[in-house]
């Protein structure tokens, strides 16, 4: 029997509810959850820095404790607890688990437990983000030409959320020689899926996912939009990357057309605090994780300085033709 051992959050509710909901406002915890319906895991144990082993529907009280946090003694006595409860309630010899928590809440346990397995195994809180949001999520990987249709735009939810844009190899390489980029300095830190390069994470809090990806491929992009700079900030990017000139529509349509874009959805409404906050949290954990070269703001990666200062220069230049 697979059983999931998810670890508890920092982020709770300020009620007394059920475990599974005291954690459910953090993303992180959200997509542990996901995870565990995509696989079919139907038996799952949270683990709390205060509470030890807990059952989804056990109902506990707002706390504040990190186990990280804790001192030695706190830490042999809280793994000492989980394990006994964990014998009493599965067979620790036979049973596969399914580890979604930090190492401290899991490194002792796994020293008794036969079967072990942890799909985001070292990675930083950003990448296991993006696993657990695009784990089985094939659908919402879509080629930009066939948005310019309305019934196929119509398919994305009319949702908040946050996309992604992406590239062939062939196309990132222009945009890297464009950006005076070596990939070879930078192949460590881009995301590839699929033989896709990722080039832009952007996010929609105030409007649905669906009109945010809208505005970048049927923007109407004409002369007055370029000069108030109420253009497409991608859109713009692209067109001074690729023909140095933002007044060129064709161009900048041809190349997005060759592009890529996936989408995630969250359950928030549209402006409210909740889906701010959240996809800010998101978009800042993926451009520090990630170096993407058409983003600007909010663009603290690393290697993103000088490739910014170019594209900015390159924005400049071509607005001003």
């Amino acid at each position: 029997m697979k059983i999931a051992l998810i670890g508890c959050t920092a982020k709770k509710r300020d009620e007394c509810c059920k475990a599974i909901d005291m954690y459910s406002p953090s993303p992180l915890f959200k997509g542990r959850i996901k995870y565990c319906k995509e696989e079919n895991i139907t038996h799952m144990y949270i683990l709390s820095a205060k509470y030890g082993l807990l059952e989804p529907n056990d109902i506990i009280e707002p706390y504040n404790c990190n186990l990280n946090k804790t001192n030695r003694e706190y830490r042999q006595e809280w793994n000492k607890k989980v394990l006994n409860k964990l014998k009493d309630k599965t067979n620790i010899d036979i049973d596969e688990f399914i580890l979604l928590a930090g190492s401290e809440y899991t490194k002792n346990l796994k020293k008794y437990l036969k079967n072990t397995e942890n799909p985001v195994e070292g990675l930083g809180i950003g990448k296991q983000l993006h696993f657990f949001n695009n784990y089985s999520s094939e659908d919402n990987f879509v080629a930009a030409i066939k948005l310019r249709n309305k019934n196929e735009l119509s398919k994305i939810p009319d949702k908040i959320g946050y996309y992604k844009w992406w590239a062939k190899k062939e196309d990132f390489n222009y945009i890297c020689e464009r950006l005076y980029v070596n990939y070879d300095d930078i192949k460590d830190d881009v995301e590839v899926k699929n033989n896709y390069y990722g080039l832009y994470v952007g996010i929609a809090a105030n409007e649905s996912v669906r009109a945010r990806i809208n505005w970048h491929v049927n923007d109407i992009h004409s002369k007055s939009r370029v000069e108030n700079g109420t253009l497409s900030t991608f859109r713009q990017s692209i067109s001074s990357i690729v023909v140095e000139n933002q007044y060129d529509k064709d161009s900048t349509n041809e190349f997005i057309d060759k592009l890529n874009v996936e989408y995630f959805t969250l359950e928030y409404p549209i402006k409210s605090v909740e889906a701010k906050e959240e996809l800010h949290n998101i978009e800042r954990n993926l451009l520090i994780n990630n170096l993407y070269l058409l983003n600007i703001q909010e663009n603290k990666h690393p290697k993103s300085k000088p490739i910014k200062k170019r594209l900015k220069y390159l924005r400049k230049i071509s607005k001003e033709i």
